[in-house]
């Protein structure tokens, strides 16, 4: 029922069972399976995983590193992490959703299946990202750099500004809630465009290429610099928006209903 203080040890499945808390001294290496049922306290260290992660406790992220490495498939449960590393040669899959209070960083691949993931700081996407139907939510008030990359869902949240630095293609829909600035870079949609914040379009470039009808909604109308449809089945517009440069319209129509498509004279 007492505390435990661990320095740095290597295990193969560890259990963080009992009534009181377990807590790191330094680094943990396990070469099976993590299982907390009670409470684990992973301090201010990096902390290497083979095996499998499951939270059935509490798991207490301090600000540590977890390092999900080795050649195998891991599972990681529902829970809350400071920095994750997905560094396995194997594929690391969600089970449930993920927080991440700190860096997110993918070296290998990660997928995150077909739940909501909640990233406060940054997003390093060095390997190969399965977004399955996942939803990836931008949150919290720092700044953030955001490179090339594939989604499904994704919202952007934070009350810092979410900045592209490369090409994002979302395969779900795009969510502003506060602010997202495109950048100079080419974007592509497949799912519904939502404003409900601010959209910084400097001088990119909105691809709609649908499978369906998309929507152009939220409580907030859209700016545009360059625009372009490829889509069979068009473009709904359930909000007024402006295009500042370019349209393109390749396949599919825009049905404006009682909202209006503006086009500036520059365009």
């Amino acid at each position: 029922s007492g505390n435990v203080y661990l320095g740095d040890y290597e295990f193969y499945h560890i259990i963080f069972g009992g009534t009181g808390t377990v807590v790191a001294t330094g680094s943990l290496t396990i070469y099976g399976d993590v299982t907390i049922n009670n409470y684990f306290d992973a301090g201010p260290y990096t902390h290497y995983v083979y095996g499998n992660w499951t939270n059935n406790g509490t798991f207490v992220y301090n600000t540590s590193t977890i390092r999900f490495v080795g050649s195998g498939n891991i599972l990681v449960s529902a829970g809350n992490f400071y920095h994750v590393i997905f560094a396995c040669s194997g594929t690391v899959t969600a089970s449930g959703t993920l927080y991440f209070y700190g860096d997110v960083t993918i070296l290998n691949h990660f997928d995150a299946a077909s739940y909501d993931h909640y990233v406060y700081r940054n997003w390093i996407n060095n390997g190969t990202f399965v977004h399955g139907t996942s939803r990836i939510r931008f949150v919290g008030s720092q700044n953030l750099l955001l490179g090339t990359n594939n989604f499904y869902h994704v919202v952007f949240a934070r009350t810092g500004t979410v900045t592209a630095t490369g090409s994002l293609t979302i395969y779900g829909d795009l969510t502003i809630t506060n602010h997202f600035d495109a950048g100079s870079f080419e974007h592509y949609l497949y799912g519904n465009w939502i404003n409900n914040g601010i959209f910084v379009y400097g001088t990119s470039y909105v691809h709609f290429v649908g499978t369906v009808q998309q929507t152009i909604e939220g409580s907030n109308e859209t700016g545009f610099y360059r625009f372009r449809v490829n889509n069979p089945y068009g473009i709904l517009l359930s909000r007024n928006i402006t295009v500042h440069h370019e349209l393109v319209l390749v396949e599919g129509i825009i049905t404006t209903g009682t909202w209006v498509f503006i086009i500036m004279p520059s365009g």
